[in-house]
C-alpha cells in the first residue's frame, strides 16, 4: 500500500536512466567544477561526506526518499541553512555526474518546507564588526593570550598575531570581504594612495559573479592601510599571500580576537560584511550604493542591513531616547 509521501518521493527512472547515460566529458566536468568558488567546493565535498556516511554507499545511488529522510533526521540542532547547503551540494555531485539531483525532486523541496516551519526563526546572523567593536578588539589584540598548549604568549608573539588580527579585521570590514575573497588576497593587491588611504585589488571572481570582466576596487581607510604596513616587512614580495590564512581559519581568528575583547561568541568571518553594510547604510547610503560594495548581485540582502541599521534612526528611537 502506497502513501501520499511514497507517491511525493517516488523518482523518475526513465529520465535518471537516460542522463546516466550520456557521455559527459571531462572538460565538461571541470567547467562545472568551476562555476563555484573553491570554499563552496570545499563545503559541498564535506557535506557529501557526511551524507555518504550517512547512506552507508555511492551517494550517486540515492533517491529522493533517501535525501528526504536523511534532511529531515539531520537533527533539530540543524538550521534550515544548514539543509539547504546540504541539499545543493547533493544537487551539486548529481549534476557533475550527468544525473538528475534527487535533492532537487519536488518533494525533497516540500519536505524541506515543512521543516522550515516545524522551525520557524530566522538564522543567526553574524555580529557585525562596527567601529566601536574594532576599538575594542585593538584595545587587547596585542596583549600575550594562553595558547592551545596552554602556555601565554610571549610579547613579541602577542604582538605579532595581534597586529595581523588588526589587519585582517579592518580589511575585511573595509573592503565587505568574505572568507573566500580574504583568503585570495596577496601583497599585489593592495595599493597606498598619496593621502595615506589604499585600495584593494579584487583580481578572483565574487561568489556572486563568477564571470566577472573587471576586478572590484575597494577603498581601504588610512587606518586600515597603517595596520597592513606595520605587518610588512622586507621579505615579502608582492606575490606572497597577504594573511596567509585559509577560510576557517580567518573566522578562528576574528571569533577568537572579540572574546579576547569581552565580547560575544558570535563573530564570524562574515562580521566585516555585516558590519560595514549596518555602517553605511545608518551614514545613508543608497541600496544601489550598498549593493555595489559589497558586491552583492541580488539587493536583499543589503536591503535588509539597511532596514535593520535605519530602525535605530526612525521616529521612536529619536523621540523616545532623548
Amino acid at each position: 500500500m502506497h502513501t501520499e509521501a511514497d507517491t511525493a518521493l517516488a523518482p523518475a527512472p526513465d529520465k535518471a536512466e537516460a542522463l546516466a547515460q550520456q557521455d559527459v566529458s571531462e572538460a565538461t566536468r571541470a567547467a562545472l567544477r568551476s562555476a563555484r568558488t573553491a570554499e563552496t567546493r570545499r563545503i559541498y565535498a564535506m557535506h557529501i561526506r557526511a551524507f555518504g556516511a550517512w547512506l552507508g554507499e555511492d551517494v550517486l545511488g540515492a533517491t529522493p526518499v533517501d535525501v528526504a529522510n536523511y534532511l529531515s533526521g539531520s537533527g533539530a540542532e540543524k538550521s534550515h541553512s544548514w539543509r539547504r547547503q546540504a541539499a545543493a551540494a547533493i544537487t551539486g555531485a548529481f549534476e557533475e555526474a550527468g544525473l538528475d539531483s534527487p535533492a532537487a525532486h519536488a518533494g525533497v523541496r516540500r519536505a524541506l518546507k515543512g521543516l522550515r516551519r516545524q522551525k520557524p526563526g530566522a538564522p543567526r546572523q553574524a555580529a557585525p564588526l562596527t567601529e566601536a567593536v574594532i576599538a575594542a578588539i585593538e584595545a587587547t589584540a596585542l596583549k600575550p593570550r594562553i595558547g592551545r598548549g596552554g602556555r601565554l604568549e610571549a610579547e613579541a608573539q602577542a604582538r605579532r598575531r595581534g597586529e595581523m588580527d588588526i589587519a585582517l579585521i579592518r580589511v575585511m570590514r573595509d573592503a565587505l570581504l568574505r572568507r573566500s575573497e580574504a583568503e585570495a588576497l596577496v601583497w599585489a593587491d593592495v595599493r597606498v594612495e598619496p593621502d595615506g588611504s589604499g585600495r584593494l585589488t579584487l583580481a578572483l571572481p565574487t561568489k556572486t559573479d563568477q564571470e566577472a570582466a573587471t576586478p572590484h576596487t575597494a577603498y581601504l581607510t588610512r587606518a586600515t592601510v597603517a595596520a597592513l604596513t606595520r605587518l610588512w616587512t622586507p621579505y615579502h614580495t608582492p606575490e606572497m599571500s597577504l594573511f596567509g590564512l585559509c577560510a576557517r581559519q580567518i573566522s578562528q581568528r576574528i571569533r577568537a580576537a572579540a572574546q579576547a575583547a569581552g565580547l560575544a561568541d558570535n563573530y564570524s568571518g562574515h562580521s566585516g560584511r555585516t558590519g560595514a553594510a549596518h555602517s553605511l547604510a545608518a551614514r545613508g547610503a543608497s541600496l544601489v550604493e550598498l549593493q555595489q560594495a559589497g558586491r552583492w548581485k541580488s539587493p536583499s540582502m543589503p536591503a535588509a542591513y539597511a532596514r535593520s541599521a535605519r530602525a535605530g534612526q526612525n521616529a521612536v528611537a529619536r523621540l523616545l531616547e532623548t
